[in-house]
């Protein structure tokens, strides 16, 4: 039966199944998909973009907050650690702000030495060109006389998305 392929004459509607802005009920997207289940769906390149960008912006943030936290409390483990030098706190509270200060020092150089947060940036950036690429191919496609080739813009779509993921893992 070959009423549920996409009829290749129409490129707007062929480019948006392929990179999975649109889906066919035939692909198995959904429990109730007319050919049955599958074990995960097929939700595609864009989508996958989508998420992925969204979960480098979100990370970024994260790692931000974090390490500005870990500045201001550097900040204001060392800024005891002067006072208490100044009063004559006994040496062991001393010792334990001065480890604390260290640990945190640790974690910032750890996590500056990883790249973070910019390189989390960097990532949500790449896919974010990506999805960029999507879409104003999609407006491409939508007008009248557009002569793209879908399967050489797809073609170029999976090689940036797996060029971009080989990058990052």
């Amino acid at each position: 039966h070959q009423s549920y392929l996409v009829p290749e004459d129409n490129p707007l509607t062929l480019f948006r199944l392929m990179v999975g802005i649109s889906t066919s009920p035939y692909l198995g997207y959904s429990e109730s998909s007319p050919v049955g289940t599958r074990p995960a769906a097929n939700i595609g390149i864009y989508a996958r973009v989508v998420h992925a960008e969204q979960k480098s912006k979100d990370r970024y943030k994260v790692f931000s907050i974090l390490i500005n936290a870990c500045y201001f409390l550097q900040i204001v483990v060392a800024a005891s650690l002067t006072a208490m030098g100044a009063a004559g706190v006994s040496h062991g509270a001393v010792t334990a702000f001065g480890a604390i200060n260290t640990i945190i020092a640790g974690l910032l150089t750890f996590l500056k030495g990883s790249g973070l947060p910019a390189r989390l940036k960097y990532y949500g950036n790449e896919w974010k060109k990506i999805r960029e690429f999507i879409e104003q191919r999609e407006r491409d496609f939508s007008r009248t006389g557009c002569t793209l080739d879908v399967y050489e813009v797809v073609a170029t779509i999976d090689r940036m998305y797996n060029n971009t993921k080989q990058e990052i893992e």
